[in-house]
């Protein structure tokens, strides 16, 4: 029933009840619409409170961080994307309602590699790590002193393996063959089940690479700086999922595989100087259907690893 209605009845009610207080039939239907009227002004209140204790954080928040924040972001290789972009926090309403009002003045600033990331966080001369969630969630696990800042769902990121298109052709066809039986068999999926799924809990082994006599060496770049996905260990020995994944398609193509390491923006320049062979890749796209050729000198493999959520940690 229309409010309109209600307080025209409800006025009949209480007009008869104060001409015939006598007469229970109406003062029943009064009392009801009382204690109606009473429950809605309640609720009404209490949308109220809540819409301006929203106003109020927000503007706490924005004002708070007037001066901006200073993100540290994994450096770009010569022809990749980063990690993430300014755009895409832009638009996460999470950010600003978690007390982190992204603002104009934000300031990014771009390292080589992950442990100099860390420790700018820890120096001071950063606030906030941008990260995928998986390797936030990796490094919280071993330092319990970071904490989740804001958690966003930017662009679709996809792993792959990259090739130099002019001279690596051949290989790019024979991994995209040993990713797709590793799909159909399960290979894929047990490794991920393995070393993914439980971030940090546990640390990555070393990974054993088969050795085949005469066979097709190959030289593959990592970094180190994704765990557990791209991971290395203290003492340089390759280890997490890639390396895994890296040894099983190794195996599978009677290839010897070769583990060399560089920086994250120098994953281009290992390709092209001939260094090596092939690179961990990533590919941010908001189709489905990911594009193979990356760029004009890269030819990227089937995804092997999708992921969407991104997090920044800071100090606690």
């Amino acid at each position: 029933m229309p409010m309109s209605a209600l307080t025209l009845v409800g006025s009949f009610y209480t007009f008869m009840h104060i001409q015939s207080p006598s007469q229970k039939i109406y003062f029943l239907p009064y009392n009801i619409l009382v204690k109606f009227y009473l429950s809605r002004c309640m609720f009404m209140c209490k949308k109220f409170f809540a819409l301006a204790l929203c106003i109020m954080i927000l503007a706490c928040s924005c004002a708070a961080n007037a001066e901006g924040l200073k993100i540290g972001i994994l450096a770009k290789s010569e022809t990749g994307p980063t990690f993430n972009t300014k755009s895409s926090l832009e638009s996460s309403w999470l950010w600003s309602l978690m007390g982190h009002g992204h603002g104009e003045n934000d300031e990014y600033i771009s390292f080589e590699d992950l442990p100099s990331m860390i420790m700018a966080l820890e120096s001071g001369k950063v606030d906030e790590l941008d990260l995928p969630q998986i390797v936030g969630e990796y490094i919280m696990a071993q330092n319990p002193n970071y904490k989740v800042s804001c958690v966003m769902r930017p662009e679709n990121v996809y792993f792959a393996f990259g090739f130099l298109k002019e001279k690596n052709v051949i290989l790019w066809q024979n991994f995209n063959y040993a990713l797709r039986l590793m799909r159909r068999n399960g290979t894929l999926q047990d490794l991920q089940a393995k070393y993914l799924y439980n971030p940090g809990k546990i640390e990555p082994e070393p990974v054993k690479f088969d050795l085949f006599p005469n066979a097709q060496k190959v030289k593959f770049a990592v970094t180190g700086d994704i765990p557990p996905i791209d991971y290395t260990a203290p003492d340089g020995t390759p280890a997490g999922f890639n390396a895994a994944l890296l040894a099983e398609i190794g195996r599978l193509l009677k290839i010897n595989i070769e583990i060399i390491n560089v920086t994250s923006g120098a994953k281009t320049a290992a390709l092209t100087s001939g260094r090596a062979d092939g690179v961990f890749w990533y590919v941010v796209s908001t189709n489905k259907d990911i594009i193979l050729v990356d760029n004009d000198i890269l030819l990227t493999s089937d995804p092997y690893y999708t992921f969407n959520i991104y997090m920044h940690i800071r100090k606690k």
